[in-house]
């Protein structure tokens, strides 16, 4: 059983997916088509966002 993934996503490039998801109107399909996994995804999208922001934070970056 694999329970890593093969590479690690920069944190930046994440956050930047998911806005392009947002933007393009993806997310609000998935809504649409499977509220759970949406639910799940949007977590996870907004943890990576956190994450990034404190990342930012502690970089002394804006």
């Amino acid at each position: 059983h694999t329970t890593k993934t093969a590479w690690e996503v920069n944190l930046k490039t994440s956050v930047e997916l998911y806005t392009i998801w947002e933007e393009t109107g993806v997310t609000n399909s998935l809504k649409t088509i499977d509220p759970n996994l949406f639910d799940v995804i949007q977590d996870i999208m907004d943890d990576k966002r956190d994450e990034y922001s404190d990342w930012q934070e502690a970089q002394g970056e804006d």
